[in-house]
């Protein structure tokens, strides 16, 4: 028995919105997976600037202590 067009008008959005469904999904995750790269790679820069400037005072005031120290 032959399908109405109606009926294959049906199928046809029904495949469509799946697809379209499957794509939106898809973009989602992707897009979620892009926020916490992001996040991550922001927080390493936050650390990573935070351990250099905390290193660089660290050294500034032990060889100004060891300076001292030799007075």
């Amino acid at each position: 028995m032959a399908k109405s067009s109606n009926e294959v008008r049906i199928e046809f959005l029904l495949k469509n919105k799946t697809l379209a469904m499957t794509v939106k999904m898809h973009l989602a995750l992707f897009s979620l997976a892009k926020t916490f790269l992001q996040s991550y790679q922001r927080n390493w820069r936050n650390l990573s600037a935070r351990i250099l400037l905390e290193s660089d005072f660290f050294n500034m005031f032990i060889i100004h202590q060891s300076h001292n120290l030799g007075k």
